[in-house]
């Protein structure tokens, strides 16, 4: 993996630990608040973002998207840029192992993978 995760999990806590978000609050039973790290560059020197976020985890559930382990994604519903630097993150309802899930999604550049006019889009 290349990648960075929004969250990583710490074996020695057995906690979900910030990684790429800086912290996270449930909003409601159907969503989450990340607020992200503003100090993230990605290896061409582009600033990490909310765009990036949004971008990837919108690509995890498309239907169009196909990758082995796509049910892992289902519990997503959506997602929406709150600010800059923040994500909210919309799911059918909560469960205890949602942030674990996340530990799994390494979070794309989207100024690199979005697919440009008239390209095929990534699968």
């Amino acid at each position: 993996m290349v990648f960075d995760t929004l969250v990583d999990y710490d074996p020695s806590t057995k906690t979900v630990v910030p990684l790429l978000a800086k912290s996270w609050k449930e909003k409601d039973n159907n969503s989450i608040d990340f607020e992200l790290r503003d100090d993230v560059v990605w290896h061409d020197g582009k600033k990490f973002s909310a765009g990036d976020v949004v971008y990837t985890l919108s690509w995890l559930i498309d239907p169009s998207s196909r990758f082995f382990n796509k049910y892992r994604w289902a519990w997503i519903k959506g997602d929406e840029k709150t600010s800059p630097n923040s994500v909210r993150l919309i799911t059918d309802v909560r469960r205890p192992y949602d942030l674990l899930n996340l530990t799994g999604a390494p979070i794309y550049p989207a100024h690199v993978r979005a697919p440009s006019p008239g390209s095929c889009p990534p699968s």
